[in-house]
């Protein structure tokens, strides 16, 4: 047995050839010197009286010297070479070392095993290797590293051509080199953060601090934002290229820190700019930028409130004149502004719910207190009207909706006017007014069958309905539903004729209407139904009668209308009011003179609605009237022709005009809200203390306003007169304590 050589001679043999290699790897190790190297390094390692420990610092400290002298080598060279050095040699190293690692694998697996239980510093060759160029190489030339690094990345920044790949290559080794002493297999990233990471966001803040200032100040913010977004890409590309992936967050977070949150004062500045040019695609690059710093879009929201707001005033104002004399121009007006800032919204700010509420603020504002809505009307202060704009938006779905040339034919463009209508009528806090026109508007157009379209007219109701509820559309819902009964009604009607063998000499058709579904009110004088039309009338009330039990027809003779056919030289026919055809019918067997005293006594028309009945017949020229037109002048002896000459260019003449015989204003709905709103808050308070029986006046109030808010804003102190009210009528009771003290607190009484 041949004897074990000592550490000395050991060493020689192993050190020379491992120098050599670690010098130059080209010269490498054949597979017999590697083996004769493998048999000393174990044949020493597994021997009775290996001093391994100085054999593990031997291989340190030629492990330390070569670092020693690549250090040399690398700190004269340039930035570009120097990263191609380090890369070249860490490879080198890499491939070395794993060699070594291997010829000394016994040493591994035996003294370096048992260290590593209690001697942390100890690692196994291939980690010590990695140990040793992070200690001595890396933290030698850490800073002209970094810095050379640095440099090239400016460069790019700068548009100049750099290689990437040694700049990837150079953080690989960065990266490994954050030895986890816990666990050597995975390292961490403490190498690269401290030696790469910190001094490039500093070196990114410094680069962009000077840039994002000259670049604002020379071409201004629309140019500067692209400029940004521009880097910002770059940036998340160069991280993609050639960074760690965790470095993008810290990277980016400076870059917006740097760029928007330090001038975000100087976008805000610009936004009422942007908005005056609509420049949406500036407008939208400014949202994204300004999404991404805090506080960023704040200011931007307050911003286009007011600015909505002033644009909407300033477009009403600008038409004051033509918008008061014609709804559409008005509700144009609007619809134009709402249907461009929510096309806005959603373009250029992503349907910002922030936005959105910004819109529905300045709205809310403008829409309800403008040149229309404010202005004083009939010697009336704008304060003590009843809201306008709900009246005048009430008058505009009229006139779409109606037969004329204001209706909307296409379905889609329909359909999306009353998507915005709808939209602008959630501004009202006077609900209960828009109902009140509307609804009277809707009946005038179902009686008088001047809808243009029935399926709009649903659509319209089913689009309140879900912006408001069931409740506020129940009696819209229900007028719809009495027209479709109605024509049930007059087909059984016309049954009922054949079967009971009669017959009428003329067309009539009868609309059946519930009470307190219309907006209808009572005649407000009597009518005597001509013995002509008599018959049709009696035979429908026979045939109600019989279908109906208990139930009461009152005839509405106001609203009701008649078709005439009439020959002056030549036949034509005249669309009517009942009570203009109770007035010309008395005209059938003369051509007059008829006296306006008869015709009181014949019609049991009062004396004004007989006058408001002729005006029109005279004005037309079908009557001719013994004191002229001015209504003024009539009296129980003025009398009324049938002129011997009449021509008309139409063959239909349509009588039914609107004349006025006094001073009195029309359509105003003042009394009738007031009136509706006292009845909402007396229903209200008695279903809530009904439910509640006991309850304080806050309480009351509160819950109050809760339940009658989805129809206008009730203040205060109409409410405590409204409860006032019904503790006279003793539907409630004011709650005392034994000593007979106001506990503030009522009591409902059963």
């Amino acid at each position: 047995m041949s004897k074990q050589l000592p550490l000395s001679e050991t060493w020689e043999k192993l050190r020379a050839p491992l120098n050599e290699i670690l010098i130059n790897k080209k010269v490498g190790l054949d597979n017999r010197k590697y083996m004769t190297l493998y048999s000393i390094a174990f044949s020493y390692v597994s021997s009775m009286n290996a001093d391994n420990q100085e054999l593990y610092r031997l291989t340190n400290v030629m492990l330390k010297d070569r670092t020693a002298a690549l250090i040399k080598e690398a700190l004269p060279l340039p930035d570009e070479d120097l990263l191609v050095f380090f890369v070249q040699r860490w490879e080198d190293w890499s491939d070395v070392v794993r060699v070594i690692d291997h010829l000394l694998a016994y040493l591994n697996r035996t003294w370096i095993k048992n260290q590593r239980q209690s001697n942390a510093n100890v690692f196994e060759i291939a980690m010590t290797g990695d140990v040793i160029w992070r200690d001595s190489m890396l933290v030698g030339i850490k800073e002209r590293l970094t810095g050379a690094m640095l440099r090239l990345i400016t460069d790019e920044r700068n548009n100049q051509q750099i290689n990437p790949t040694l700049i990837r290559n150079c953080l690989n080794c960065y990266v490994r080199m954050g030895l986890n002493k816990e666990n050597p297999k995975q390292p961490n990233l403490d190498v690269y953060k401290e030696h790469f990471e910190q001094p490039f966001i500093h070196a990114t803040e410094v680069y962009y601090t000077g840039e994002s200032a000259s670049v604002l100040h020379e071409a201004g913010v629309p140019f500067y934002m692209r400029k940004v977004e521009n880097r910002i890409k770059e940036e998340e590309d160069r991280v993609a290229r050639y960074l760690h992936p965790t470095t993008k967050e810290p990277l980016i977070t400076k870059l917006e820190h740097v760029c928007i949150g330090n001038h975000k004062d100087a976008l805000h500045a610009k936004f009422v700019d942007l908005l005056k040019t609509d420049s949406v695609e500036d407008l939208k690059l400014m949202y994204n930028l300004l999404a991404r710093v805090e506080a960023g879009l704040e200011p931007m929201k307050g911003l286009f409130e007011k600015y909505v707001k002033a644009v909407g005033l300033e477009a009403i104002s600008t038409q004051q004149t033509e918008a008061t004399e014609k709804p559409q121009v008005f509700v144009n007006i609007i619809l134009g502004v709402f249907r461009k800032y929510t096309g806005l919204i959603q373009t250029a700010f992503k349907g910002d719910p922030g936005f959105v509420a910004a819109l529905d603020k300045a709205f809310r504002e403008f829409v309800n207190h403008n040149a229309v809505t404010d202005a004083d009307t009939g010697g009336v202060k704008a304060a003590a009207q009843v809201a306008k704009a709900p009246q005048i938006l009430g008058k505009y779905c009229d006139l779409i909706l109606r037969k004329g040339p204001n209706n909307i034919t296409d379905d889609s463009e329909m359909d999306r006017t009353l998507n915005d209508v709808v939209s602008i009528f959630k501004y009202f806090p006077d609900k209960d007014v828009f109902m009140l026109v509307y609804s009277k508007l809707l009946s005038k157009r179902l009686i008088n069958d001047m809808s243009a379209n029935q399926d709009a007219e649903s659509n319209m109701i089913t689009k309140l309905k879900a912006a408001q509820g069931f409740e506020y559309c129940m009696k819209l819902q229900r007028m719809i539903t009495d027209m479709t009964l109605s024509k049930d009604i007059n087909t059984e009607f016309q049954n009922y004729l054949e079967t009971s063998h009669l017959s009428l000499p003329f067309g009539f058709n009868i609309f059946v209407l519930a009470t307190g579904s219309w907006p209808l009110s009572s005649p407000n004088t009597n009518f005597q139904v001509p013995a002509e039309v008599n018959t049709a009338v009696e035979s429908f009330k026979t045939f109600y009668d019989t279908k109906f039990q208990g139930r009461r027809l009152m005839y509405l003779h106001q609203l009701a209308r008649a078709e005439l056919q009439m020959k002056i030289v030549r036949p034509f026919r005249l669309q009517t009011t009942t009570y203009q055809m109770g007035v010309l019918l008395m005209f059938v067997n003369t051509e007059g003179p008829v006296l306006f005293r008869d015709m009181l006594t014949t019609t049991l028309l009062q004396d004004k609605a007989l006058k408001v009945t002729l005006l029109p017949l005279v004005k037309l020229k079908i009557l001719t009237c013994s004191d002229g037109e001015a209504v003024n002048n009539w009296s129980e002896t003025t009398t009324f022709t049938v002129p011997k000459k009449f021509l008309s260019k139409r063959p239909r003449i349509n009588c039914v005009l609107s004349v006025q015989i006094d001073d009195k204003p029309e359509d105003d709905p003042t009394v009738e809200v007031d009136q509706d709103r006292v009845f909402k808050l007396k229903a209200a308070i008695v279903r809530i203390m009904k439910a509640r029986k006991t309850l304080s006046h806050t309480d009351l109030v509160q819950e109050t306003i809760g339940q009658v808010s989805k129809w206008f804003q009730p203040k205060v102190p109409m409410i405590k007169k409204t409860i006032e009210s019904l503790i006279e009528q003793e539907y409630l009771r004011r709650a005392k304590d034994a000593s007979g003290q106001d506990l503030r607190t009522y009591e409902y009484v059963a």
